[in-house]
């Protein structure tokens, strides 16, 4: 869930602890759409014997402090899907931070959102999607020009649309790697070798086994750390209606055409069609 800290009372509270921006260089910053594959990316990313890490869920102030990267041997990792609007701050405070960027596809991404329950019985898609897109207007001012009466599929679509667009801000002031869930499953190894070339880093056979490293660690959104690589996540079953597919298709086309042409399983939204054979009551 976001949490949002007063601004200078988050600025106050880094100023005191981070010293040289030049330790950033030590940062490597996970960043994308919630429920997205950033928690498998951490995990993966930090099974390196290179790579301690963080997920945002143990620091009050979800930035790394001072000590913190001080004590890093190599590199400290964090995992900060709900900072995307901070781009500023980011870039004032860790100018020299390496930046991993995983992406979804939308169908998957959404129907988890929808799926994911939170303690007050709504779906992440219900309670926290319309506070992620409001907080994203930092950067897209555009956003507060949509409709009041957007549907909760349409909010989480726009979500991932400008998630994704945020990483074209964050890639201008930043080295930024971007990389797909589904070839991190699929082919970890070729997935990973640019986002290690950007670290300095050689290949490690840990990264094929994160489930060793966090075996015992429960992550936010009921991830859990002993959960193996599983290619099927790549396509799975969507808790979506045909409805509110084709509705994600009409606002994402372009996107999905950019980022999944390749994808055999997209094809048919490209093309136009109605409803996916694995979608919920299909017909």
């Amino acid at each position: 869930m976001r949490q949002d800290y007063p601004l200078l009372e988050r600025l106050s509270h880094l100023r005191s602890h981070f010293i040289d921006p030049k330790l950033s260089e030590k940062l490597i910053l996970v960043l994308g759409c919630q429920r997205g594959g950033t928690t498998l990316s951490y995990m993966v990313l930090t099974a390196h014997p290179q790579i301690q890490g963080k997920d945002e869920s143990e620091v009050d102030t979800h930035y790394p402090l001072s000590h913190q990267l001080q004590d890093a041997e190599n590199h400290i990792c964090f995992k900060l899907p709900t900072r995307t609007a901070d781009l500023d701050f980011i870039r004032d405070s860790f100018p020299l931070a390496r930046i991993v960027w995983i992406v979804r596809d939308p169908f998957s991404t959404i129907s988890s959102m929808n799926s994911l329950k939170m303690t007050n019985g709504l779906s992440w898609l219900e309670d926290q999607a319309p506070i992620e897109l409001s907080s994203l207007a930092t950067l897209f001012p555009e956003i507060k020009k949509l409709s009041a009466d957007l549907s909760t599929v349409a909010i989480g679509a726009y979500v991932w649309k400008y998630k994704l667009k945020a990483y074209e801000k964050f890639s201008k002031h930043f080295k930024a790697t971007l990389i797909r869930f589904e070839s991190l499953l699929e082919d970890p190894q070729s997935t990973l070798v640019p986002v290690l070339k950007m670290l300095n880093l050689k290949w490690n056979d840990t990264l094929l086994q994160h489930e060793k490293k966090h075996k015992n660690q429960v992550y936010w959104g009921n991830n859990v750390g002993n959960r193996e690589r599983d290619v099927s996540r790549a396509m799975p079953p969507l808790n979506l209606s045909p409805q509110e597919i084709n509705e994600i298709q009409i606002i994402l086309a372009p996107e999905i055409k950019k980022h999944y042409s390749d994808r055999t399983f997209f094809s048919p939204y490209i093309q136009g069609l109605k409803y996916s054979p694995k979608c919920r009551n299909s017909k």
